[in-house]
């Protein structure tokens, strides 16, 4: 028995990959497309699985969660992502499978995952604090203003008490 490599057939079927769950603090979510949540500190795992029909072994992964990380991960042979410490804003993570060949799909899996902010960091809150501060520094003029007319007209009682004494 002879074997050629030259005529082996390179596998160019890039696998099928799904995400099988999506855990929120230990806590599986419903929905596997788009997550909005609000606002709380956030350890998530994503679970997801290749599929290659020709060679279903050596398949790896990458994965990068846009908003959180900068690149790419290396490939591995992990089937999970874990984040931790999540905090507010938008988020998509992404998941690529390689097959024992290295060849890929072109668009990687997708989820959307949007944090709402906390309470201070709305519009509706910043403009609050905003009109009670200038509320306040109004009522502070207004006070200093009243406690000066108070002194002027003490001040001005006392001077003609003096020019009755004087005249």
């Amino acid at each position: 028995i002879k074997f050629d490599p030259h005529k082996d057939k390179k596998n160019l079927i890039p696998p099928i990959v799904n995400i099988s769950s999506i855990k929120l603090n230990d806590k599986d979510v419903d929905s596997l497309k788009n997550i909005v949540l609000d606002y709380d500190n956030y350890k998530i795992r994503f679970d997801f699985i290749g599929i290659s029909f020709k060679a279903n072994t050596n398949i790896s992964y990458q994965y990068k969660l846009e908003g959180f990380d900068e690149d790419w991960s290396d490939k591995s042979d992990n089937n999970f992502a874990q984040y931790g410490k999540i905090s507010d804003g938008n988020y998509t993570f992404l998941v690529k499978a390689y097959n024992n060949d290295g060849v890929s799909s072109e668009i990687p899996i997708a989820v959307n995952i949007t944090i709402n902010p906390p309470f201070w960091k709305r519009t509706w809150f910043i403009l609050l604090c905003i009109i009670i501060f200038a509320y306040g520094i109004f009522i502070i003029i207004k006070i200093r203003e009243r406690n000066h007319r108070v002194f002027q007209a003490q001040l001005q009682k006392t001077i003609n008490e003096k020019t009755r004494e004087v005249i």
